[in-house]
């Protein structure tokens, strides 16, 4: 009887070790903010977890409702490698969209990309003033898994190298 319960219950459990956090926005047909988080994305359950998308709720200090930034694969060519004074290079090969399976017990580290269409807002707040920060895994078969991301010792450990410059923005 438990070997049943514990067969039936056994899941794939999620979960972000963020290394550093990065900020930018760009101009293409709209205009878009960024977040890149780098790190590792890892599988703590016991069965393969199958990653498709991923979402960052963020609460701002200084916004009433949450924002809802959405997981965009790197493109080949990538707009990210073209912004003036950037530091780091992004590839393909170090983003974790395309990850398509992570075996219990397995890690695997890369950079994140989302994306939030800001058209309508005049102005959009720095990273700094995240009040608080939600990673949603979503897998093959439409479960959610949500994690928070310690946004505390993020922003201690987040170096400058990761971080945009203020006139990091493209217009294409």
């Amino acid at each position: 009887m438990i070997n049943i319960w514990n067969w039936t219950h056994q899941e794939p459990k999620f979960t972000f070790y963020t290394e550093a956090i990065s900020e930018g926005s760009f101009d293409f047909a709209h205009k878009y903010r960024i977040l890149i988080l780098s790190g590792a994305i890892y599988n703590d359950g016991s069965k393969p977890l199958f990653p498709i998308a991923f979402n960052l709720n963020a609460k701002y200090d200084s916004f009433d409702n949450e924002i809802i930034f959405k997981s965009v694969a790197i493109p080949n060519d990538s707009i990210l490698n073209q912004m003036k004074g950037l530091k780091m290079n992004f590839n393909t090969s170090s983003d974790l969209m395309r990850v398509t399976r992570i075996n219990p017990s397995d890690a695997n580290y890369g950079i994140l990309l989302f994306v939030f269409e800001t058209n309508n807002l005049t102005s959009f707040p720095a990273v700094q003033n995240m009040e608080q920060l939600e990673m949603t895994c979503l897998d093959i078969v439409g479960r959610k898994r949500t994690i928070k991301i310690d946004l505390d010792r993020l922003m201690k450990t987040t170096d400058a190298r990761y971080t945009f410059p203020k006139s990091g923005t493209i217009k294409y």
